[in-house]
């Protein structure tokens, strides 16, 4: 996938299916995704009614207990090593991208901003780096536009998060970055049934 390091993901149990899904309109000819998916590694990933099943519990309802692989499985009709033998396989593959949670930064007083650079072409890999070396960056992405890289990060406070924003324009030599704070939350999902 072109660029694909530019790309860095923490959302909350999130799949990497979301990368491979596209709109086939109802009357297309056309396979459906939902038949096969195309991996990380170029390969046709097989995905039956159990891997669809066990990605749907991951991305809405992953147990928060000792063996959640015991439960997810559970809820599928099969054994815990299986199940931890099919996720493990899906993220060999690409499909799962990463599991992990994230935490509504706002309510434990924290900060974040959506920010877009514009940033010359041969100035990219290094400004990149400079940001994706900071832990408090959550997505970085390049995108076919006027501003063609965009990046969400967080801060303990306002003036944490603009000393970082100063120091990636001192650093990187870029100073259009726009600071683009949400003022209005409409959504924080991204799952999809499979």
């Amino acid at each position: 996938m072109k660029n694909a390091h530019l790309r860095r993901c923490a959302s909350s149990f999130v799949i990497a299916t979301y990368e491979k899904i596209r709109l086939i309109p109802l009357d297309s000819r056309a396979l459906h995704l939902s038949i096969f998916e195309q991996s990380g590694n170029g390969k046709i990933y097989i995905m039956d009614e159990i891997d669809k099943k066990i990605l749907n519990i991951l991305q809405k309802e992953f147990p928060l207990e000792e063996r959640p692989f015991l439960i997810v499985g559970e809820r599928c009709g099969i054994s815990e090593d299986e199940t931890i033998s099919r996720v493990l396989k899906m993220k060999e593959e690409g499909i799962i991208r990463r599991i992990g949670a994230i935490f509504d930064g706002a309510k434990l007083g924290r900060v974040s901003t959506l920010c877009a650079a514009r940033v010359p072409e041969e100035k990219i890999e290094s400004f990149v780096e400079i940001v994706n070396a900071s832990k408090n960056v959550t997505h970085n992405y390049r995108r076919d536009h006027e501003y063609n890289i965009w990046f969400t990060v967080s801060a303990a406070t306002a003036k944490e998060l603009e000393k970082f924003l100063k120091e990636v324009k001192e650093k990187t030599g870029v100073t259009d970055i726009l600071d683009m704070r949400a003022v209005r939350t409409f959504k924080i999902n991204a799952s999809f049934d499979l």
